[in-house]
């Protein structure tokens, strides 16, 4: 057989087997792969360990410039310090539940922009900035989930502290 006509013996015997040609690709794939990931994940390591000392000095030189920062990010971003700081009261408080930052959008859109205590516009107010509010607090055993949450003027929200939403407008309605 001339090589010329041993391609062409390839080529349609691989048009034949398809199915065959594919699953012996994805198992050397997978093999050399897993061996490739494990030779770095093993060398990453070895290097880690080496240097282990000279990362902890490096860290501990940037600190507060790292601690700076975030600092600024989430001044910067006050939705995503509010979404850290409740799953972190969440997780102390073992009660669960988690939102993303499109669920508090969707949640924002729901409320066509309006507070739910004191029914005015929530960037209505320059110095009042929306806070997420728990409907039942979590230090009563309310949870982190978003069917929990409502979003409220940092002022209304202090206002209510620790009560439930039927507690908070019972006291509104006795005046």
């Amino acid at each position: 057989m001339t090589p010329e006509e041993k391609l062409e013996w390839d080529r349609k015997w691989r048009e034949k087997n398809r199915e065959k040609v594919r699953e012996s690709h994805r198992k050397y794939y997978h093999a050399h792969t897993r061996e490739i990931l494990d030779k770095k994940r093993e060398y990453k390591r070895q290097w880690y360990l080496k240097n282990r000392e000279r990362l902890q000095e490096k860290r501990h030189a940037n600190r507060e410039r790292e601690c700076e920062y975030e600092r600024e990010y989430y001044r910067n971003h006050p939705w995503l310090r509010a979404k850290k700081n409740g799953a972190r009261r969440a997780k102390l408080l073992e009660v669960g539940g988690s939102f993303t930052i499109e669920e508090i959008n969707q949640l924002f859109e729901l409320q066509h922009g309006i507070c739910p205590y004191c029914n005015k516009l929530l960037y209505g107010c320059l110095n009042d900035a929306p806070h997420i509010e728990h409907k039942v607090p979590v230090s009563r055993g309310g949870s982190n989930d978003i069917s929990n949450l409502c979003i409220a003027h940092a002022s209304c929200n202090l206002k209510k502290g620790a009560k439930t939403d039927e507690e908070y407008f019972i006291e509104i309605a006795r005046g």
